[in-house]
């Protein structure tokens, strides 16, 4: 994940998505963080998007 694409991804879903980053799938523009952790206080979409972080 290039410095550019963390970036974004941190801006869109805090420090937590950092912790990630280098567990991160790259399958074309779209990462899967395959061991992602989810918290069962956070909502299905926010989990989702976290879990399938599209760049575009």
């Amino acid at each position: 994940m290039s410095p550019e694409e963390l970036e974004k991804l941190i801006k869109q879903h805090g420090e937590a998505a950092q912790t990630y980053a280098n567990e991160a799938i790259q399958i074309g523009d779209t990462y899967i963080i395959l061991n992602f952790g989810f918290d069962a206080t956070m909502h299905n979409e926010e989990a989702k998007s976290l879990y399938k972080y599209s760049v575009n």
